[in-house]
């Protein structure tokens, strides 16, 4: 079960796990207000400091 929490930092999502992977579902009123299909594609950015940060962004326009 995916665990939603919206709050001032966002929302903070549990990730499930498939088989040998863990996956961040979006949850659909999220994705109908922003645009997401199952053919949308996203970069995936990790950044290092104190805390690990995962960042996704949307890519536009990207090819099929």
């Amino acid at each position: 079960m995916q665990s939603v929490v919206s709050g001032m930092d966002g929302i903070k999502l549990k990730p499930i796990r498939l088989r040998t992977s863990l996956y961040l579902l979006i949850p659909m009123e999220v994705a109908k207000l922003i645009g997401v299909t199952d053919k949308t594609k996203f970069v995936l950015t990790l950044k290092h400091g104190d805390k690990c940060v995962l960042m996704y962004h949307k890519v536009e326009g990207s090819p099929k």
